[in-house]
C-alpha cells in the first residue's frame, strides 16, 4: 500500500485573520509584510494587486484600499481553529504557514475513493465552521500534492507522471527561484519537459536541486510529512462575568503565571515565547514577547506578563485572560552542587577556625594534592582499614 499525502491551502486566511471590526466587506483589502503584499482580496486583485507587490505600487493600482500589516497574534485564533479541523481528520500534520500545510492521511486512507471522500469533508468541515475555502491536493508524496492542491485534485500513484507532464514550471512559484530560471534558460516550460531531458542533464546544468525535482516528478518523493502540529505549547486561562477592577486581574494573572510554571516544570520545558491574549467587547487583543533567556519560575512568568498587561490593557472590561507559552525549550539537566552558596561558606569557615588552631596544613582539599591515590592510603590506615 503506497503512501496518500494531502496539501491543504486556506484561501483568503489573511484577509480573514486581520480583518478590521468595522470592514464591510465592500472596500478592497491588502494585508502586508514589509513592504510586500502578503494577501489581497478579491476587489483589489480585480485592480491588479498581487501577493508579492511592493506597497508603492498597491497605491497607485488601488488608492482606496485598507492597508493592514501583518500580524502574527492576529492569525494564532482562526489558524488553530481551521488546523485542529485537519488534525481531527489526520494523524499527522505538518505547517509550512498559517495558512497551509501537509498532513499525511496513509493511515485513514486506503484507496482513491476515499481520498477524496477525506478531501470533500475536509474542505465541507472548514468552510462551514470558518466561511473560508479551501485548496485540497491529495497524492502518494508531497510534490504531487503540493502541485494537485490548486486544481483539488486526487491523484493516485500510478497516475501521477501523466498527472505532472502538463504542468507549467511557471505555476510553482514555491520553487526556488534561481533552479526556475536555470530551467527556463533551458529552454523547459513543463515538468514533463524536464523528465524527457534526463535526470543527469539536469544535474549538470542545474545542480542537485534539479535531480531532486527529477526525482520528484518521478514519484521518488522519500519526504516524510513531520508530526508539528498541534505544536508544543502550554496555556492557561482565566474566564471572568465582566470585570474591570486592576487588583482583581492581576491577582488572576499571578495565579495563571503559577498554573503555567507548573505546567513547564511538569514538562520539563522553558518558553522562549510568551503571548498574552485579552478578551474585551471589541474582540480579542494579544501581545507576544520573545526572549532570548526564558523565564524560569512563576516569579519571572508574573514580570513578563505584566509587562505584556501593561501594553494591552487600557482599562476595559475584561472578560477573559490567557497566557500561552510556546516555542519550548527542554530543560538541560545540571549537576546539583551540594556545598553552593551559603553552605560553601560555612564549610571555609570552618575549615579556617581549624586551621588556626591546628595549623595550615590541619585541613586540606583533596582536590589540592598531587597524588590522591596517596593521600586516600593515608585515611584508610588512619582508620585501620586496608589501603589498596
Amino acid at each position: 500500500m503506497g503512501n496518500w499525502i494531502a496539501f491543504i491551502q486556506i484561501e483568503s486566511f489573511y484577509i480573514k485573520a486581520h480583518r478590521p471590526p468595522l470592514w464591510s466587506g465592500l472596500m478592497p483589502m491588502v494585508v502586508t509584510r514589509g513592504s510586500q503584499v502578503l494577501q489581497a482580496c478579491r476587489q483589489a486583485q480585480a485592480e491588479g494587486v498581487n501577493t508579492g507587490m511592493p506597497l508603492p505600487q498597491v497605491r497607485c493600482l488601488c488608492p482606496q484600499a485598507q492597508i493592514v500589516t501583518f500580524n502574527p497574534d492576529d492569525c494564532w485564533p482562526l489558524h488553530q481553529q481551521i488546523w485542529d479541523i485537519v488534525a481531527d481528520h489526520s494523524p499527522v500534520v505538518e505547517l509550512t504557514g498559517f495558512h497551509e500545510g501537509f498532513a499525511d492521511i496513509t493511515k485513514v486512507v486506503s484507496n482513491t475513493r476515499r481520498a477524496v471522500e477525506w478531501q470533500r469533508k475536509v474542505s465541507k468541515q472548514i468552510q462551514q465552521q470558518t466561511d473560508l475555502k479551501s485548496l485540497v491536493g491529495v497524492g502518494p508524496g508531497k510534490f504531487a500534492a503540493r502541485v494537485a492542491a490548486p486544481r483539488n485534485a486526487v491523484v493516485a500513484e500510478e497516475d501521477v507522471r501523466e498527472f505532472l507532464a502538463p504542468i507549467s514550471l511557471s505555476e510553482l512559484g514555491w520553487l526556488d527561484s534561481k533552479l526556475q530560471d536555470t530551467l527556463q534558460r533551458l529552454g523547459l516550460t513543463t515538468l514533463g519537459q524536464v523528465i524527457e531531458v534526463g535526470k543527469n542533464t539536469i544535474i549538470q546544468q542545474a545542480g542537485q536541486l534539479g535531480g531532486q525535482l527529477y526525482d520528484w516528478i518521478k514519484r521518488t518523493d522519500n519526504c516524510v510529512v513531520q508530526a508539528l502540529y498541534p505544536a508544543a505549547e502550554e496555556r492557561v486561562r482565566q474566564v471572568f462575568d465582566i470585570e474591570e477592577r486592576e487588583e482583581v486581574i492581576l491577582q488572576a494573572l499571578g495565579e495563571l503565571c503559577e498554573q503555567l510554571a507548573d505546567k513547564l516544570l511538569g514538562s520539563g520545558s522553558q518558553p522562549r515565547q510568551i503571548t498574552l491574549r485579552l478578551e474585551a467587547d471589541a474582540g480579542y487583543h494579544a501581545q507576544t514577547q520573545q526572549y532570548s533567556r526564558p523565564p524560569k519560575d512563576a516569579g519571572q512568568l508574573y514580570q513578563a506578563a505584566q509587562r505584556l498587561l501593561k501594553q494591552l490593557w487600557q482599562g476595559r472590561p475584561l472578560q477573559s485572560l490567557e497566557l500561552v507559552a510556546r516555542d519550548l525549550q527542554a530543560v538541560k539537566p545540571q549537576q546539583i552542587d551540594l556545598w553552593g552558596g551559603r553552605r560553601r561558606r560555612t564549610v571555609e569557615q570552618v575549615m579556617e577556625a581549624v586551621r588556626s588552631r591546628y595549623g595550615a596544613q590541619a585541613v586540606n582539599r583533596a582536590s589540592r594534592l598531587k597524588d590522591k591515590r596517596r593521600f586516600a592510603q593515608m585515611i584508610l590506615a588512619a582508620e585501620g582499614r586496608v589501603s589498596w
